[in-house]
């Protein structure tokens, strides 16, 4: 499928998060992933899936969010602080969204009769559902050439080109099938379930030529997965994998007609749903455990650099963060949670000192963020010594000085009830947070909302 504690277990998730975050740091180029907007979507049920959408006469950014329950959301995401709903197209199917030119093609995951339909988005605020429908499909992918791959019932291969408002049915194949990856013009990795993975050679896309398959008895089901931008290792996700079984397989498919497996990502208490490789990092939607990025310096051997739990659930199953996407030319990540709306994310190498002498403490984001009225801000010191944490406005005002004491070596938190030094409430908006110890100094970036 495409997803007020306690403050003991919220200081127990914000711990857990701090802890994950500095032992990736210890191996791996850490990365700052912060919150830059989150919207909740009315009446929504089951979220599902999130694309991006670019305006073409504006230029402006906008997602669209599919909901299981026969509902599409289309959001402006231009300023991503400031997300605004500017249409809902209720009675469509919603269960995947993709769009090509101006149109957007969506799904109801399921197989029999025409349920897929087309959508104009020339005005996204005035969106026009057309009304030919076209073959059920689970999922949708769709190629820069205008090419559409829809899985289950096995694989079926579309030309949108000549006539976008009817796909014209180029190819199919019979079996399972789940998700597909293109890539270029010519490469397809095929998710097909329990049927295996198969690579293809879709030069032709009305003539496609298998190059190699995945069959690993292992994998409980292939489900998803991305590529390295050399095409040389493949990530295969598996939806089913539970307790010690890998969620992610990694293979170096530099002969594609001999896949070899070299590593694996496991979590024994959160299920992973897709994965997309940016550069030398993998951003995955990995449902409980919210979104995380590993860095590939090494393709074969992953390490998580950093993550945001957009949820509150916990274990392994189908909740939380459930789709991404990652192409909108502003670099934001949008993360679509099941439960819990839509995120805006950046990802960038974290604020940290270039001397390792130097390095004596690590200050993690703050969590939840946004926030009201109290947010917690986890840090590492690894050695002991005077630490100070002030709060401060857009403008670089001091607002509230949270710490200043001698402190040892290990986990900590502070607090900010949202109050400044007078023990006022402070107005909505932007602030700061400022950590000073030893020689270093780092800033991070939080958002109060009311």
């Amino acid at each position: 499928m495409k997803t007020t504690p306690t403050s003991r277990s919220l200081a127990v998730a914000v711990l857990a998060t701090a802890i994950s975050m500095l032992s990736a740091a210890v191996t791996a180029a850490a990365v700052d992933v912060q919150l830059v907007g989150r919207i909740n979507l009315p009446s929504s049920v089951f979220l599902v899936n999130a694309v991006g959408y670019v305006d073409p006469s504006t230029q402006r950014e906008y997602a669209i969010v599919g909901d299981n329950h026969d509902r599409v959301y289309i959001v402006d995401v231009e300023d991503p602080a400031d997300m605004r709903i500017v249409s809902q197209i209720s009675g469509v199917p919603g269960f995947d969204v993709k769009t090509w030119s101006t149109y957007l093609y969506t799904c109801d995951g399921n197989t029999g009769g025409n349920d897929s339909r087309v959508i104009d988005l020339l005005d996204p605020a005035n969106p026009v559902v057309l009304p030919q429908g076209f073959a059920s499909a689970h999922t949708f992918e769709i190629s820069s050439a205008g090419i559409m791959f829809a899985e289950f019932p096995g694989l079926r291969i579309y030309d949108l080109t000549t006539t976008p408002t009817a796909p014209a049915l180029l190819y199919q194949t019979g079996g399972e099938g789940h998700d597909s990856m293109p890539k270029g013009t010519d490469r397809l990795y095929d998710f097909h379930g329990r049927d295996g993975t198969v690579i293809w050679d879709v030069s032709d896309p009305a003539d496609p030529d298998t190059l190699g398959v995945i069959d690993d008895p292992s994998i409980v089901f292939h489900h998803s997965g991305d590529v390295t931008g050399d095409g040389r290792y493949l990530f295969l996700c598996d939806e089913l994998a539970t307790s010690t079984t890998p969620d992610i397989t990694i293979w170096d498919i530099e002969n594609p007609s001999v896949p070899v497996r070299v590593g694996q990502i496991a979590d024994n208490n959160a299920t992973v749903h897709n994965i997309y490789v940016v550069g030398d990092l993998a951003l995955t939607a990995y449902y409980s455990a919210g979104f995380r990025v590993y860095d590939l310096a090494d393709p074969t051997s992953p390490v998580l650099a950093g993550q945001y739990d957009t949820s509150k659930r916990s274990g392994e199953g189908f909740i939380g963060a459930i789709g991404a996407y990652v192409s909108l030319p502003s670099g934001n990540i949008l993360v679509c949670d099941i439960e819990n709306g839509l995120f805006a994310f950046t990802v960038t190498p974290a604020l940290a000192s270039e001397t390792p002498d130097d390095a004596n403490f690590t200050l993690a984001q703050n969590f939840p963020n946004p926030f009201n009225p109290s947010t917690r801000i986890p840090f590492e010191l690894t050695r002991g010594g005077r630490v100070s944490l002030s709060i401060y406005d857009v403008a670089g005002r001091e607002v509230r000085a949270v710490l200043d004491r001698d402190l040892p070596a290990g986990l900590h938190q502070a607090e900010w009830d949202g109050r400044d030094q007078a023990g006022r409430n402070v107005a909505s908006g932007v602030y700061f947070y400022r950590m000073h110890a030893g020689a270093r100094t780092e800033t991070r970036r939080m958002v109060l909302l009311k």
